[in-house]
């Protein structure tokens, strides 16, 4: 994933409404898909149709306009986002909620956004910052909608 950094970025300075720097993941590939699928020990495809994932055949039998990823994957990508970059090495994700509005398809590239909509300093000194977050694929109206709760350690 490629996070268009700011310098000197610190998430435990970010103010309510300030928007997040953007990352993106794409062009995708099959490989992006079933990396994750099947690293998750998700069930094969006679048990599951996680076929649409890799087979575009298959993706074409049951409808879809090609293979597309698992929703999962990108809540996946967004508590990495939050944790390794975003935050640093000591936040965490304390809480995530999204909805899966959109398809993400081959050759799709995929933008992650945030903007700061809560903020506040915890008893034990750890900043929890309440995030809303965002993909994009250019093509439509964001593809995943939700919020994210990031906690770094008052150590942190």
């Amino acid at each position: 994933m490629h996070i268009d950094t700011q310098e000197g970025f610190d998430l435990r300075r970010v103010a309510v409404g300030d928007e997040l720097p953007t990352a993106s993941h794409g062009p995708l590939r099959i490989e992006h898909f079933c990396r994750y699928m099947f690293a998750c020990g998700v069930p094969g495809p006679v048990r599951d149709g996680g076929e649409v994932h890799y087979d575009m055949w298959a993706a074409a039998r049951a409808g879809f306009n090609d293979v597309f990823d698992m929703g999962a994957w990108r809540t996946a990508l967004f508590i990495e986002l939050a944790e390794n970059q975003w935050g640093g090495p000591r936040a965490r994700v304390t809480r995530i909620r999204n909805r899966y509005g959109g398809m993400v398809y081959r050759d799709d590239t995929l933008r992650f956004c945030g903007q700061v909509i809560g903020k506040e300093t915890a008893d034990d000194g750890s900043v929890v910052i309440d995030v809303q977050i965002w993909n994009e694929t250019g093509s439509e109206s964001p593809v995943t909608t939700g919020e994210m709760t990031i906690r770094i350690p008052a150590d942190g």
